[in-house]
């Protein structure tokens, strides 16, 4: 990991990120709640994998309130079927920030760092997801590339995702994971992060043959991995640039050329900041009159085109893989991208924090992410549950939908 490890913003005892991706927002409708659906006896038992997003991860933190608002839990109260959780006690672990820009978080500067779980563990869960869960985590805790951390044990305890699975005894699973493969690498500025292609389609592959292998197993939906490079976290080289000409930064932080439109020369319609260097870094340490500059072709902390171009490669090659096992089995496939491309084209993913007034506070990253700018807010959350259950629908006719 680089020094600006921004798995869990703005905390620095970060466990793992998420995804994103929550990133990956649905919007075929201005309806925000999904639509509610008769269950047939596909959905008996319904078990939810994946990592952050499926888990409930919301504002760089989580907690049994965050994790009832994940699509996952929205989509099982949609489909008439029990969901189970390991909740967490408030204020969370970690708690959510309430300011991004200041670090206070739920509870107050008293907050514990983690309250742990709530005592009163069910039996059988139906959310074995596991924040920073990559695509290897269902499958193993041990190896050294797992990234197995606190809320892997005290959800799951020695199990992995599978296992914990196998003992629900599912007949539908639905399976989010894949973002963290490439997140970390975006948020990190380091493309060297990304899970090869290789790696990620054998660990694929394997997971699929695992859940196809369960006993009572009547259907799956199978979510792509979201297109991490258009999460809000990532601000627009050239939105930086333009704040420096509208004398909106501190006059220490200096900002390059290369990260001006491509009309001057520039490359910042392209280059994306991380908000813990952006914000995190440089503009702490201007504020603290120190003189620092954004460099948008140069900084190693910073996505440059080419590193950009690498994360949307990863992102499409992964969902192939994905697709590819959906297919192999007859499961249900979802692309998230349409959706968050849409969301983009309607201007709800803003391509710069909002730093001033109220908005600053409630919406910094707009109404559909979190106050982290990775994860989706509940707005978001229902968003994807509604797509997703739509796809759900159409492959196994789920009884008939009403409002």
């Amino acid at each position: 990991m680089s020094r600006y490890d921004v798995r869990y913003l703005p905390r620095s005892t970060a466990l793992g990120p998420a995804l994103l991706l929550a990133a990956a927002l649905a919007s075929c409708t201005s309806v925000l709640e999904p639509t509610s659906a008769t269950a047939g006896h596909v959905f008996d038992r319904y078990v939810a994998l994946g990592n952050s997003l499926t888990a409930g991860f919301q504002s760089a933190g989580i907690n049994d309130s965050t994790q009832r608002e994940s699509y996952a839990a929205i989509l099982a109260d949609s489909l008439g079927t029990d969901f189970s959780q390991p909740l967490l006690q408030a204020p969370g672990c970690p708690p959510p920030v309430t300011n991004i820009f200041t670090g206070e978080v739920v509870g107050g500067a008293s907050a514990p760092p983690c309250a742990l779980r709530d005592p009163n563990l069910p039996a059988v869960l139906n959310d074995v997801a596991v924040p920073g869960a990559e695509v290897l985590d269902p499958l193993t805790n041990l190896s050294d590339s797992s990234s197995a951390n606190l809320l892997t044990t005290l959800f799951l305890g020695g199990r992995t995702q599978l296992q914990a699975a196998r003992d629900a005894d599912p007949t539908f699973v639905s399976v989010w994971i894949g973002n963290d493969d490439v997140l970390n690498a975006a948020l990190n500025g380091d493309t060297a992060l990304i899970t090869p292609l290789g790696d990620f389609t054998a660990r694929y592959a394997a997971l699929g043959d695992s859940l196809a292998a369960l006993p009572h197993l009547e259907g799956a939906v199978l979510v792509g991995v979201a297109d991490v490079r258009y999460v809000p976290n990532l601000s627009l080289g050239v939105a930086w640039w333009q704040a420096k000409q509208q004398n909106q930064l501190p006059p220490t932080l200096g900002v390059n050329d290369d990260c001006g439109p491509s009309s001057l020369g520039g490359v910042g319609e392209t280059a994306r900041v991380p908000f813990a260097y952006g914000f995190g870094y440089l503009m702490a340490l201007a504020q603290q009159g120190q003189s620092v500059e954004l460099d948008c072709v140069n900084d190693p902390s910073v996505l440059d085109p080419a590193e950009v171009d690498a994360v949307g490669r990863a992102v499409a090659a992964y969902n192939g893989v994905v697709h590819q096992v959906a297919k192999a089995h007859g499961w249900v496939y979802v692309d998230p991208n349409p959706l968050l491309y849409s969301e983009l084209q309607k201007g709800d993913v803003p391509p710069f924090p909002h730093t001033s007034g109220q908005q600053a506070v409630d919406e910094p990253f707009g109404p559909l992410f979190s106050k982290d700018g990775v994860h989706p807010s509940l707005t978001g959350h229902r968003l994807v549950a509604g797509d997703i259950l739509q796809a759900i629908l159409s492959k196994y006719g789920a009884g008939q939908a009403t409002p």
